[in-house]
């Protein structure tokens, strides 16, 4: 196929410069709250695990164990067999009993926030924060998705998906689409720019109207708008693809299966699913952006459930679904789209 009609969806030069930048502030931001909150206190060269860790302060196991899963994926600690140990530099620069500790001089660089953040990261560990609850109409506004419209312009997703999705061999043949929590539209645009002839609509919000068709005239396409709330609502049907990208982190694995069921409900025989996520690897540390974002997610949420790739295949298979084919879109956060089809 030929992809020049999506040229515009590459990524953009120096793209990766300022994505470095952004990761980098993240790690550091992770390692001055746990530092401060007195977790690297805790640990030491040799492994053990999240209880025995987290024994003597009286932290949650579970919670512990997402916090050091991200230090893991950050470079901070290490991790083996379900045990976990600091990294080398760590004990060197960050134990204070090393003699070349370096907390002092990180804490002449420490804003309010962080101070603010790493008690409140204390208090989660301890078990006496306050539940977030997930409420999409607050959360998802319209400065939300150009939010995030802007990330998967700059970092070039929305160009890579399409690509991937171009080259499934039933891929040509789909007559209507639904961009489940599309939200700004941009990867329905892109598949429509692709297949001219796809009647390609967006399932969203009612107050995420706008937003979309704001962006469907930035980028020359008809994209149509439905207006609902996935986890509530029914949704329409006769579709032969359903895109779901970068939806219900936030969410239970029960939440996420009612609401799969609900797609495929709504798609026709032989119609595919493709889901777009951050996965998970089997062993919770990698890639790194998922398991930072992870812990960002389940501080104050403990409903939060981030998925492998064998258990979302799992979770899908016990709906109905054959999964179909497994694709990886490069980049550093080594999101993945599971293809499934409804026999």
């Amino acid at each position: 196929m030929n992809l020049s009609a999506i040229n515009e969806f590459k990524k953009r030069p120096k793209a990766d410069e300022i994505r470095l930048a952004l990761n980098t502030e993240a790690d550091l931001k992770l390692m001055q709250e746990t530092r401060l909150a007195g977790v690297f206190e805790l640990l030491d060269r040799e492994y053990r695990s999240a209880e025995e860790i987290g024994i003597t302060e009286k932290l949650i196991n579970k919670r512990l164990a997402v916090l050091l899963d991200a230090l893991c994926a950050a470079g901070f600690c290490e991790k083996s067999e379900n045990k976990y140990r600091l990294s080398e530099k760590s004990a060197v620069f960050l134990k204070s009993e090393s003699r070349f500790y370096y907390g002092d001089n990180l804490n002449r660089r420490v804003s309010d926030d962080i101070i603010k953040n790493s008690q409140g990261l204390s208090n989660w560990l301890h078990g006496i924060s306050e539940k977030k609850l997930h409420e999409p109409e607050k959360i998802f506004d319209a400065s939300f998705l150009k939010a995030m419209a802007q990330k998967v312009v700059l970092d070039g997703s929305v160009y890579e998906t399409a690509e991937l999705l171009s080259e499934l061999p039933w891929f040509t043949g789909i007559k209507t689409l639904l961009d489940l929590g599309g939200g700004h539209g941009l990867f329905a645009i892109a598949l429509k720019k692709l297949l001219p002839q796809l009647s390609a609509q967006v399932f969203d919000l009612p107050q995420n109207e706008g937003t979309e068709k704001e962006y469907a005239a930035l980028w020359g396409e008809n994209v149509g708008f439905v207006s609902g709330n996935f986890y509530s609502d029914p949704l329409p049907k006769n579709y032969d693809m359903i895109l779901c990208c970068d939806i219900m982190y936030p969410v239970s694995t029960e939440k996420k299966t009612l609401v799969f069921t609900k797609v495929y409900e709504a798609l026709n025989i032989g119609g595919h699913l493709c889901w777009k996520l951050m996965y998970l690897n089997e062993d919770r540390i990698s890639p790194c952006g998922a398991a930072g974002f992870m812990l960002n997610l389940c501080r104050g949420n403990d409903e939060v459930q981030f998925l492998s790739i064998s258990q979302a295949c799992r979770m899908l298979e016990g709906i109905g679904f054959v999964i179909e084919d497994i694709l990886t879109v490069e980049d550093d956060y080594s999101w993945k789209i599971i293809s499934a089809v409804k026999k």
